[in-house]
């Protein structure tokens, strides 16, 4: 469909902007501006919702809408992506909307921002899963921050692999092998705190393959 080739074309440009160290602002105008004209001709798919939801979140201007309407289009199409086509990327940007209020229609809403946290942790995006793991390790809720810490280490978030084997080690688990290997997890992904703790407090043991706790 046409609307279908504007967005194609466009996207061409935003992709050029998250490649370009520089992220020229008109890369990425061009991608929003097309995005968004191919919603509103009624090409609406969950890449298209994130596409003008992410670009919005980085600042670029939409043609004819100022700050305050900008925000609430991100957040009215953010809202339709999360619900129609299950997108972490949308309901994530509505926990921080939630979570810090904006200038437009949206308040600032703990219990929302934490509702919208949730969806975008259960649809698998590894920094809000993180972050609820590390609200729920606040709140004491220790086993139900492990299972969220592990889901978005194993995506390769190098602080969850971190947060996690910190978890281990404390009181709750006394996991020292669990702990010893999320650390070099971490370690291998850049975590200098994890490497300092691994050659601090562990060994490497060769003949188990495994690091172990110094005793």
């Amino acid at each position: 469909s046409n609307a279908e080739e504007i967005f194609n074309k466009s996207f061409e440009y935003g992709k050029r902007y998250y490649l370009d160290m520089k992220n020229n602002v008109n890369d990425g105008t061009v991608c929003l501006n097309g995005a968004y004209a191919a919603f509103m001709r009624g090409y609406e798919t969950k890449k298209v919702c994130e596409t003008i939801c992410l670009f919005i979140d980085r600042g670029i201007p939409l043609m004819a809408f100022d700050e305050a309407r900008e925000k609430d289009l991100k957040n009215a199409i953010a809202e339709y992506g999360a619900k129609k086509f299950n997108s972490a990327e949308c309901a994530d940007i509505l926990h921080f909307s939630y979570l810090n209020g904006t200038s437009g229609y949206i308040k600032a809403n703990a219990d929302k921002a934490r509702q919208w946290l949730e969806k975008a942790a259960a649809l698998g995006k590894a920094e809000a899963q993180l972050d609820l793991a590390y609200q729920l390790h606040q709140e004491g809720k220790v086993y139900d921050a492990e299972q969220w810490y592990l889901a978005s280490a194993k995506q390769g978030n190098a602080k969850a692999m971190y947060n996690i084997a910190s978890l281990y080690e404390s009181r709750f688990f006394c996991a020292w092998d669990k702990a010893g290997y999320w650390y070099a997890e971490a370690a291998s992904h850049g975590e200098t705190k994890a490497e300092e703790i691994l050659q601090n407090n562990y060994y490497y043991n060769k003949k188990q393959q495994k690091w172990t706790k110094r005793m």
